[in-house]
């Protein structure tokens, strides 16, 4: 061997770890840096954090590909902090960039923070189940997890192994940094020996040599690593894109350490930026960037592991799964029409069992009609059907959907086309307070390991980021909050959309430099993932281990899901079952099981005369569906009278189909008058007279004017709905054609399909309108045969909400429903049925909790209340505070007492100081009256309107009695309700007090304003006018009572003409010319 010049008895025949088949020489390599030495065209940075490592980073995926094709490089890598959310995304992106992939993930071991890099698929696994370990760790003990993957499972005292991947020791705030920076040799030599006698290959970072203090100890290390015979790899630990970009960082910790971003504690790595080739020669040494090289020559991850697939349905019969589907299809068709099975039936049955046993979908029916057997096994009410699923015939067959899809001319193929290969999508609704045990079903029944929910994102959004930012610079509240009000809270608003669209918030933002720096930075942050939460419904099913295929996060020790967001799991293997949780199905539920002998809700005719009257008149409050004030317009101008009417409601009332709710009605009243536009579509428009509204309609005249089957035309609706030219271009043609062969002349055939392609981009799904209709009709069934459970149900889901509450309690009245007001001796913490009426629960009062509850039931299992101080004393002795007992005599629950709530309130301190006299210590609170006469409580003169107010401040609405409703005693007997208008247009007369108002500047620069009030029957609102405003906006504050004159030309909205304020002092007073 020749001696290497740099070191005695350094040989140069040392082996490479890491470069197999090189030799390896430091001295050699170290010397040959200070003589221009350069190796690196193939370089890449190694460490690079995304924004998915959630506030740690700015870089989005995609960002991080086009800084390495802009930086001339041939890889770019993802290495997330102890996180592999991004892991799809950067995939996509480099594939789109044709840019070769590293997949890493920096992770922390024993106080010693790794850089862990996949040499290939194999290695990207092991990546997955060490983050997956990792993360099920942090919600329970080890010893306790659900699943524990052996390859890396560490013996005492040694760094777990790492199959198929290379381990970096990066030193970065750690306990090598530590160890490096008091230049502690033997801890240091412990760290590396350990990772190298345990890791397959192991390489020290040479990280961060922009910091003057690294190298210094870096010169100090390469010593150790020489004698050790331990390669060095360039890492530079990149966080965002450009040196300027550190200011993105330092808003984004300060957002998650909810700090002020000029705050010096503030965890804020600077000179972070992703550096150029250039850059990287002159920091790090030719070694260092060597090995750099060598390793991204050595990292080749495919992405070709084998797919996931659905779990094989196990069946009792042990019967295969195609021949168990049958069986149970046929069955249960024969089950559902009773033993007499029509042709058309039989031969639609057996068509989709041929399409879907040829598609591979036998196991995905069966996973959930099992899963559906199993909720209905426990008393779950399911859904009707969701979606297009309702038109399959095995569905219904298999009990899976509850609507007739022969006999509702719904379509299978618009739910499954054998011409397009697409996976099925059964969206399944279960009760919403039973959901959790149907995803614990799936879990027990397929494994822990081969099921998981999916990972949904919650990402900065327009009017967050904003807050977010501001809150982060010291921006006070006043001064954002009228930035962020301005920008609507919808979906697809963006900060962009926003300025271009409302000059008002431009105004502002541009009149202060604070708000502009603020703007600035929150629209660089707009779009950013904040933290994870999981799919509202999703859950995967997997034959394998999952976690070969996607990593998991586990949000709770029950619930784990997939790292991946839905986008990416179909190519994975992983198939979607939608398990969504619905609370009407939980009301519908509540009030079946108070009514004796109840009816099946989606098999019952749909004939009675007293749900139609209902429907009719649009009392729809609480309806599934059919609440808005503009659906109930639409049912009143209908006069509805069978269930389609219900269905097309549905698809009629959304944005798109509103437009033709003209036509429609005037068709509907005319009938006579309609014009089809051929009289071939007469059977399939007549339902919907003469207009297009159902997807399947416009699939059904591709098929008898073109000629197509019904799988072509659904991929012919699905290019017109997305606006795909070149589909739409190839089977116009083919229509045109087919249309041909039917002797249509072109001029008519291009008119038909133009009214196609005008419908197809807001056309409704057919199979939803009915399945969702049947639901609505059941509860308009309920409501309006059953009102007292039905009104007693939705009252116990809207506890908190105060308008819906307000609203639903004066139906309750006008239906002569009484309504008990809050007693402390039988009152719960739900509404309960009691003597004919409905009892208020105390919860329902603000401050009183659940946490209160079982204080003040242990009270009334106490039995009698024999007077107001001893029901006070016990309550107290239950550590009921005196802010809650002050709470509950605002909201009546001592009024069964007869001593008025001003009385008490008044008298309130004086019961306690009362209570504490006679309190006796032992081992619980006991009183001795014994020791003191009780207090005499002094007598106050209650005022009704302070009443209404401390009532409405504890219920958030009026109960015992509206301000409004004292003025319609007096002078103001005449004046309109607000429920009293709202299917009337022209000049109105009404009450309210002033709930809210906000003014605004029209486009010439003059101020109105919308002013919201209330009275006992609901909310409206105001559009006062600026020459109104300017002379009465004194008049317009938030609880004032007013009197106002205007014009009702729309739904819910009066222009005014004039207001006047009301004072008490009017209240007796007859209106003038009156008595």
């Amino acid at each position: 061997m020749t001696p290497c010049p740099g070191s005695r008895g350094c040989r140069i025949g040392t082996a490479n770890p890491v470069l197999p088949g090189r030799r390896l020489c430091f001295h050699r390599v170290l010397i040959a840096s200070t003589t221009g030495f350069r190796y690196h065209k193939d370089m890449l940075h190694l460490h690079t954090r995304s924004c998915c490592s959630f506030l740690e980073s700015p870089l989005r995926p995609a960002q991080i590909v086009a800084c390495a094709r802009a930086a001339h490089m041939t890889a770019a890598a993802i290495t997330d902090h102890d996180a592999m959310y991004g892991v799809m995304e950067f995939h996509h992106a480099c594939q789109q960039a044709q840019i070769k992939a590293v997949y890493g993930l920096e992770t922390e071991v024993d106080g010693v923070r790794l850089l862990l890099l996949a040499r290939d698929d194999a290695g990207l696994q092991t990546l997955y189940a060490w983050n997956s370990r990792t993360m099920e760790n942090r919600v329970m003990p080890a010893d306790k997890s659900a699943v524990q993957p052996d390859e890396t499972r560490e013996p005492a005292g040694q760094f777990p192994v790492f199959p198929h991947c290379i381990t970096i020791a990066l030193g970065i705030r750690d306990r090598l940094d530590e160890a490096l920076a008091r230049q502690d040799e033997q801890t240091i030599r412990q760290i590396l020996t350990g990772l190298k006698e345990t890791q397959e290959e192991f390489v020290m970072a040479e990280a961060m040599m922009d910091v003057s203090a690294r190298r210094n100890r870096q010169l100090w290390l390469d010593g150790i690593l020489q004698d050790m015979q331990l390669p060095k790899a360039a890492v530079s630990y990149v966080l965002y894109e450009k040196e300027e970009d550190a200011a993105q960082l330092q808003v984004l910790r300060a957002i998650d350490q909810n700090k002020l971003a000029s705050d010096l504690t503030l965890d804020v790595a600077w000179h972070r930026q992703f550096r150029s080739l250039a850059e990287m020669e002159h920091l790090y040494s030719a070694e260092a960037l060597e090995t750099a090289a060598a390793l991204e020559a050595r990292l080749n991850v495919t992405m070709s592991m084998q797919k996931s697939s659905l779990p094989a349905f196990s069946n009792r019969l042990h019967l295969d799964s195609r021949e168990f589907l049958i069986r149970l299809a046929k069955t249960g068709l024969n089950r559902r029409l009773q033993g007499h099975v029509p042709d058309r039936y039989r031969s639609r049955l057996e068509y989709e069992l041929d399409v879907i046993t040829r598609m591979g979908f036998t196991d995905y029916f069966l996973i959930v009609y099992d899963m559906i057997r199993f909720a209905r096994s426990r008393g779950m009410l399911t859904g009707p059907g969701r979606g297009s699923a309702a038109g399959s015939l095995v569905a219904w067959s298999l009990g899976i959907t509850h609507i007739d899809p022969v006999a509702s001319g719904l379509l299978f193929e618009r739910f499954l086309n054998p011409e397009r290969i697409s996976m099925p999508d059964i969206d399944t609704d279960f009760p919403d307070d039973r959901r959790e045990e149907v995803v614990a079903y799936l879990r027990e029944t397929y494994g822990p390991a081969h099921s998981a929910q999916i990972a949904a994102f919650s990402n900065l959004k327009a009017r967050a980021v904003l807050r977010d930012v501001a809150k982060a610079y010291g921006v006070p509240a006043r001064v954002i909050d009228p930035v962020t009000r301005l920008i609507p809270n919808m979906p697809g608003m963006t900060m962009d959309r926003a300025w271009q669209t409302i000059p008002r918030l431009r105004t502002l933002v541009e009149a202060k430099p604070d708000l502009q720096k603020t703007w600035a930075m929150a629209r660089q942050l707009e779009g950013l993932p904040r933290h994870i939460t999981t799919h509202a419904a999703g859950v995967v099913l997997s034959d394998q281990d999952i976690r070969h295929v996607a990593p998991l996060v586990w949000m709770d020790s029950r619930t784990c899901a997939t790292q991946f967001s839905m986008d990416y799991l179909e190519e994975l293997g992983l198939i979607k079952i939608d398990v969504l949780s619905l609370r009407n199905l939980t009301i519908v539920r509540e009030i079946l099981d108070q009514i004796d002998h109840p009816p099946d809700l989606y098999t019952m005719p749909t004939d009675d005369e007293a749900t139609w009257a209902l429907l009719d008149r649009a009392d729809t409050t609480g309806v599934f569906q059919l609440e808005k004030e503009g659906i109930r317009q639409l049912l009143r101008d209908m006069h509805p009278r069978r269930f389609e009417d219900v269905a097309v409601v549905l698809a009629l009332y959304r944005p798109g189909p509103m437009a033709e709710i003209p036509l429609y009605l005037r068709n509907r009243a005319h009938p006579e008058s309609i014009v089809y536009p051929h009289p071939l579509l007469e059977p399939v428009l007549k339902e919907t007279f003469g207009v297009m509204i159902y997807q399947e309609q416009i699939m059904e005249t591709a098929r008898i004017i073109g000629g197509f089957t019904l799988g072509q035309a659904d991929i012919l609706r699905k290019a017109m709905s997305k606006k795909k030219q070149d589909v739409m271009g190839r089977y116009r043609n083919q229509f045109m054609e087919g249309a041909a062969a039917r002797g249509i002349g072109p001029q008519q055939a291009a008119e038909i399909f133009s009214l196609m392609e005008k419908f197809a981009g807001y056309g409704f799904n057919k199979s939803h309108s009915y399945a969702y209709g049947r639901l609505a009709w059941a509860m308009a069934w309920l409501k309006a045969n059953h009102p007292l459970p039905f009104y007693q149900s939705i009252l116990n889901h809207v506890i908190g909400a105060e308008v819906k509450t307000g609203q639903y309690l004066y139906e309750c009245r006008q239906r002569q429903i009484p309504v008990l007001g809050p007693d402390i001796r039988f009152s719960k913490d739900r509404w309960q049925i009691e003597n004919g009426g409905l009892r208020m629960p105390l919860t329902v009062m603000k401050g009183i909790g659940q946490a209160l509850m079982p204080r003040i039931e242990a009270v009334q299992q106490a039995g009698s209340f024999p007077g107001i101080i001893d029901t006070i004393a016990r309550l107290w002795a239950q550590k009921v505070s005196e802010s809650q007992l002050r709470t509950l005599t605002d909201g009546g629950a001592f009024d069964f007492y007869g001593v008025n709530r001003a009385t008490l309130q008044e008298n309130m301190t004086r019961i306690l100081n009362y209570v504490h006299i006679i309190r006796v210590e032992k081992e619980e609170v006991l009183f001795d009256y014994s020791i003191a006469s009780e207090p005499t409580l002094v007598k106050h003169r209650e005022d009704p309107l302070e009443k209404s107010a401390r009532e409405k401040a504890v219920f958030g609405f009026y109960f015992c009695e509206h301000p409004v409703q004292m003025l319609r005693r007096g002078r103001f007997a005449a004046a309109d309700t607000i429920a009293g208008i709202q299917e009337r247009t022209g000049f109105v007369r009404i009450l309210g007090r002033v709930a809210s108002y906000h003014p605004h500047k029209t486009k010439k620069g003059n101020l109105m304003c919308f002013v919201t009030v209330e009275d006992e029957t609901g909310q409206i609102d105001l559009a006062v006018m600026p020459d109104t405003f300017a002379r009465q906006r004194e008049l317009i504050l938030e609880g004032t009572l007013l009197y106002i004159q205007g014009k009702k030309d729309r739904p819910g909205s009066v222009l005014v003409r004039s207001m006047e304020k009301i004072v008490p002092a009017q209240y007796a007073q007859p209106e003038p010319g009156q008595g």
